[in-house]
């Protein structure tokens, strides 16, 4: 829907509050840093089925499996 994004929770290391983006299938979306090692991201509207990758200023680290959109995002 327009209003309610996709929220997704991502565990790992070393996000860094800020400096931190996730890509869906090359796609970005800023993320929001819990903690060191959790943080949510909203799927964007124009997201694509691929792995999901974490980028920040210190590295990035990329799913070894590949996630599927679905749905119309109407």
């Amino acid at each position: 829907s327009t209003d309610d994004d996709e929220e997704v929770t991502v565990f790992g290391s070393n996000f860094i509050p800020g400096e931190t983006t996730v890509l869906f299938g090359g796609v970005p979306a800023p993320a929001s840093v819990t903690s060191a090692g959790e943080l949510t991201v909203s799927v964007p509207s124009d997201a694509l089925g691929g792995p999901l990758e974490v980028v920040t200023t210190r590295g990035s680290g990329v799913s070894s499996q590949s996630f599927s959109v679905s749905g119309t995002g109407n």
